[in-house]
């Protein structure tokens, strides 16, 4: 008896160390694969064949028991409807398999795009899968799904905006001078900017001055009048953010609050994510990224005082140093024109000192 006692302690464990968690891991992986396949395969049955025959689906509050038989036809005349452009994975998944490898769970997040119905969409999804290993093979008995608020899929879409522009995570200023023409006159810009300073400077016929908000000192200098004022309200302010043309195509975060995903629209003829922001003034900004691409094609904002908008739109795509960087930019307010040319744009030379120059850096 003790000789059989033996014999099946060493039986039972030779059984746990057989298990390889990883290998499960994988092969769970492999099945949750399947889905994402079966949306560019369009086939219902694909997209189910990690599922048992039955499961828990678990959202908006509810839990509803769901039969595959039931949803097949459902799912099917969706996939067809659907023209799938990604479905990108955020993260990698998460997967936890119990000790007997019996029970596991993946748990992931996505951002799927497509036109259904003719209609561009867009949702940031995540879930988590339960899965039983059931006749040697994982199935799915229940999943619990979740849709992104409105300030999580901003942030996800500026993300995904800022991988397309390309190398930008090590910079810490912008140097951008432009040329303009304005319905009246011709005039320069020059607008420094980092991540907590902006500087502004303006030359035209009439007039020189220099704007310059930041964290610690804001200011103005007027060249031609002499005068200064030591301090900025909100609406200068955010008058001088609403320059920094540069900056805030990539990081519009760092100068405006609040951002929410308010679905696909239409802007400079094509179809665009709108994500919301406010201004120092609690003025709406919202900004435009190509449904396409990403790639941020402008943004508009209210002024102060008046009930019109003014659209400003960003051309002439390049590729600088690794980044892609738009050479002109457009004003428009309410059909008046203000075309930006940029000459220049440097990236990462500017020191601290250079944003509390109050004098000119630029002429006529």
């Amino acid at each position: 008896m003790h000789r059989f006692l033996c014999l099946l302690v060493l039986l039972l464990v030779s059984c746990n160390q057989a298990i390889d968690l990883n290998a499960e891991k994988e092969a769970i992986k492999a099945q949750m694969d399947l889905v994402r396949q079966a949306h560019f395969n369009r086939s219902a049955e694909q997209f189910f064949q990690p599922n048992a025959e039955e499961w828990y689906d678990i959202r908006s509050g509810q839990i509803t028991t769901i039969k595959k038989a039931d949803r097949i036809p459902s799912t099917q005349a969706y996939l067809n409807d659907m023209d799938f452009k990604e479905m990108v994975m955020l993260e990698s998944p998460i997967i936890e398999v119990s000790d007997d490898a019996t029970l596991a769970t993946y748990s992931n997040s996505s951002t799927i795009k497509g036109v259904l119905g003719g209609n561009p969409v867009l949702w940031v999804v995540a879930w988590q899968s339960v899965l039983k290993k059931m006749d040697g093979e994982w199935k799915i008995i229940s999943t619990t799904n979740t849709e992104a608020t409105k300030a999580i899929s901003a942030t996800t879409l500026l993300n995904h905006m800022r991988k397309r522009l390309g190398q930008i995570d090590d910079i810490s200023s912008i140097y951008a001078y432009a040329d303009c023409v304005g319905p009246n006159r011709p005039f320069k810009t020059l607008v420094l900017s980092s991540k907590t300073d902006g500087r502004m400077e303006q030359s035209h016929s009439d007039g020189h001055y220099i704007m310059k908000h930041g964290d610690n000192l804001s200011w103005s200098n007027d060249l031609k009048s002499n005068t200064s004022e030591d301090s900025l309200d909100a609406v200068t302010t955010a008058f001088i953010k609403g320059h920094e043309l540069h900056w805030i195509s990539i990081w519009p975060e760092d100068r405006y609050s609040r951002p929410s995903y308010e679905g696909i629209t239409e802007f400079a003829d094509q179809d665009a994510f709108r994500v919301l922001f406010y201004d120092e003034a609690k003025r709406p900004v919202n900004f435009y990224y190509s449904f396409e691409d990403y790639r941020p094609l402008g943004f508009d904002i209210s002024p102060s005082g008046f009930d019109f908008k003014v659209n400003i739109y960003f051309r002439d795509w390049e590729t600088i140093d690794n980044r892609l960087v738009f050479k002109k930019a457009t004003f428009d307010q309410e059909g008046a024109l203000f075309e930006y040319d940029f000459k220049d744009i440097t990236f990462n030379g500017l020191k601290d000192s250079d944003f509390e120059n109050k004098g000119a850096l630029i002429s006529l």
